[in-house]
């Protein structure tokens, strides 16, 4: 996914596609876990930014790269909630399983 970025012209329909694509997975995965809890993967910055690298000013570039900036910090924040999600619901089942024995 990250190689067709660095493919010319292609890359510009591509980080529309694998940006906001990965926060959807991510929050996807996170409400498939823990079906209660709010979950915030970055789909509005990472789509913000998306746009804002495309006005050909460097101004907007300097505030895209911000943006992508905390786009990576707020998925990466989301998957290691999902990471700890899945340890937590991984010890539940072992001693659900060591209760049963």
């Amino acid at each position: 996914m990250v190689g067709m970025l660095f493919v010319p012209f292609f890359n510009l329909y591509w980080m529309f596609r694998a940006i906001p694509g990965l926060s959807i997975a991510v929050h996807d995965e996170l409400k498939h876990l823990a079906p209660m809890r709010d979950h915030g993967a970055g789909w509005i910055p990472g789509l913000a930014a998306c746009i804002l690298i495309l006005i050909p000013l460097p101004p907007a570039w300097a505030v895209a790269i911000c943006m992508f900036l905390a786009w990576m910090l707020i998925v990466n924040n989301a998957i290691h909630r999902f990471i700890r999600l899945h340890e937590a619901a991984r010890v539940e089942r072992q001693q659900a399983n060591a209760m049963d024995l």
